[in-house]
């Protein structure tokens, strides 16, 4: 009896450490877990605590800056803005640029319109989502009228006199789209992914098109000019330089290609009062000037050295090209004038890269290690009008004011330098009137 007292006793011992034991396990379980929650979150903020970034917008107009004589302004926010397109209208300059910011000039991300009036900036206007594509704009008897590729089509947009939407409508999705004009009418040949097509755009925005199509694979970038009653189509794609003519009852026609090349630059040149332009095609060996005449048939073409980089421009009744290299002369039938050193036209420096403008007889955009200079040819020389910072995708034109000459100049830069300090983000779109020639 004695025996089994004793048993029940130790029992009794090992059944209340048991429950012990187990009490101690779940409870410091239970603590743990309490804890690691802590830990987890001891840097977190409570969401309902925390102070939202307060975003800053600016207030418009904005006036320019006086950089060197110059005049310059911006437009962007704290990301980055992409250079699309120019055109002066009503006055005033609009810049068409992609944002990724949603701060300063702009409240969100998308494609815009600036509106700058004497290099003021006057608004932004928000014209379509970060994920469409700007294509193309027109002058027209509609006022301006804009061209957006979207993911399930292509909608034409027309603005007034204030750059307000007072129209739109949705047309077949296009990859790449050149607008022009005849006839005070507006027209375009756009680029599907597999073949040209010319559609009009009537006065109340309704878009047609013709029963002509042209295949084309692989297309890249083209520009097209209008020249009396045929459209020229100058086309880039992965195979090399194409050129085609539109007509209205003969459709599209291929005149002129060559494999491996780029078509680089386009120049209207008149030859013994004959229309022709001339083509500077980059090749993997260096440049061929190639003149064609107005049906686009190949007259002449002319080889320059093997560089890699070229300018071509005008100058009276003669072209020039100028490469890192030399500087070369024609006629304006492409035959060949001479070949001169760097140092008899003025340049001195080791330029990485250069680059003419359309519709600019003579101005190149010099690159070299220390920044990018403004050159102009006087004829028998180069002058350097602007020294500028390294910038990127420029758009230029030249006017002048009384006596005075000017280049006015868009362009892409961050805020890393003295003419662009006043930039918002990480890249800015910038205008500047930069003064050419000063006789007043």
């Amino acid at each position: 009896m004695q025996k089994q007292k004793t048993i029940a006793k130790w029992l009794a011992v090992v059944l209340l450490l048991t429950v012990a034991i187990a009490c101690y396990v779940a409870l410091s379980a239970i603590l743990q877990k309490s804890n690691d929650t802590k830990v987890a979150g001891a840097n977190d903020s409570n969401p309902q605590q925390q102070t939202p970034v307060k975003k800053t917008y600016s207030t418009f107009p904005r006036k320019a800056e006086n950089v060197d004589k110059n005049a310059i302004n911006h437009v962007g926010g704290s990301d980055d803005e992409t250079l699309l397109s120019t055109v002066y209208y009503r006055g005033k300059t609009l810049v068409f640029f992609k944002s990724e910011s949603d701060d300063r000039d702009v409240k969100e991300s998308g494609l815009y319109i600036a509106v700058f009036s004497n290099f003021a900036l006057e608004k932004t206007v928000k014209i379509g989502e970060i994920s469409e594509t700007f294509l193309d704009y027109s002058l027209s008897k509609n006022g301006l009228v804009v061209f957006i590729s979207s993911q399930n089509g292509t909608r034409v947009l027309s603005f007034d006199e204030n750059v307000n939407v007072n129209a739109r409508c949705q047309t077949k999705k296009y990859s790449l789209l050149k607008t022009y004009l005849h006839a005070n009418s507006l027209f375009a040949i756009a680029y599907d992914g597999i073949e040209f097509s010319r559609i009009s755009v009537s006065e109340n925005l309704t878009v047609s098109g013709d029963n002509f199509v042209c295949s084309a694979n692989d297309v890249l970038d083209y520009s097209i000019t209008a020249f009396c009653e045929k459209v020229l189509i100058f086309s880039n794609s992965t195979n090399g330089a194409n050129c085609l003519i539109y007509e209205q009852n003969k459709g599209f026609s291929n005149m002129f290609s060559q494999n491996k090349s780029k078509i680089v630059q386009i120049l209207p040149v008149v030859a013994s009062e004959r229309q022709t332009f001339v083509l500077l095609l980059k090749k993997q060996d260096g440049y061929d000037v190639a003149s064609l005449d107005s049906s686009l048939a190949l007259i002449k073409k002319e080889y320059v050295e093997n560089s890699r980089n070229a300018a071509l421009f005008s100058n009276g009744n003669s072209l020039s090209v100028l490469t890192e290299n030399a500087f070369y002369r024609f006629c304006a039938h492409l035959d060949f004038g001479g070949k001169s050193s760097l140092d008899s036209v003025g340049i001195s420096k080791k330029y990485t890269e250069l680059k003419a403008f359309d519709g600019d007889e003579n101005t190149i955009l010099a690159t070299s290690e220390s920044g990018i200079e403004l050159l102009v040819f006087n004829g028998t020389s180069f002058k350097t009008v602007a020294t500028l910072p390294h910038i990127e995708n420029t758009i230029l034109s030249s006017y002048t004011t009384g006596e005075n000459g000017y280049l006015s100049l868009v362009f892409e830069s961050d805020s890393n330098s003295k003419t662009t300090y006043m930039g918002f983000g990480k890249k800015d779109v910038f205008v500047a009137r930069i003064l050419t020639s000063n006789k007043g």
